[in-house]
């Protein structure tokens, strides 16, 4: 949600979320279209938790880096980020990026798997497959299964996503890490359950 509706209903205020958000001018007033008058509204996305200008301190130029929240706490470039921004000082080299469509992505099964099911995992934003590495592990045991998996275009999506096979070889909680040696490493969790009639 990037902003809030007030809305009247049988007489009752109902607080209603939406999906857009609305532009300030410099001057600190909405804009609107010169039209209608009506302010003009965006989606402003974000990380599917925070949408991007909650996220932004008014100050400063905007660095996108890429991850989830649990890698992105701990990543080096997020913290030497945060001790510049607390130390109040400039900004200096940075692995981010300038815009938010930029960077890698990673699409696991939303739903897991099945033993004995091979399972495609797909990385996005990227041109090639060289110097990326894709790793699953047990979560439960920590060892790597399967060893780096190999990225191929796949012939299935025009956006040019790379995809790896894996085939698992117990039921367990694996966790996929995309590492490419330029951005924040990107982790999902992956569950894979036995098959129902075991």
């Amino acid at each position: 949600m990037q902003s809030i509706e007030e809305q009247r209903r049988t007489g009752r205020a109902v607080v209603v979320g939406r999906h857009h958000a609305f532009d300030v001018g410099d001057d600190g007033n909405l804009v609107r279209d010169p039209r209608t008058g009506i302010p003009s509204r965006r989606n402003t996305y974000g990380d599917g938790t925070v949408h991007g200008p909650s996220a932004q301190a008014g100050t400063g130029a905007i660095t996108y880096v890429f991850g989830q929240h649990g890698t992105l706490m701990r990543h080096d470039e997020v913290l030497r980020q945060v001790r510049r921004i607390a130390l109040e000082r400039p900004q200096g080299i940075h692995l981010g990026a300038e815009s938010s469509n930029e960077g890698p992505g990673l699409e696991t099964p939303s739903l897991g798997g099945a033993f004995g099911c091979p399972l495609t995992f797909r990385v996005t934003g990227l041109e090639s497959p060289a110097g990326v590495t894709l790793t699953v592990r047990s979560v439960t045991t920590g060892r790597v299964v399967g060893h780096p998996l190999t990225l191929r275009r796949d012939p299935d999506r025009p956006d040019g996503a790379l995809a790896a096979r894996f085939t698992p070889d117990a039921p367990d909680l694996y966790r996929v890490v995309l590492a490419t040696g330029s951005h924040v490493p990107i982790a999902q969790l992956v569950l894979v359950s036995a098959p129902p009639d075991a």
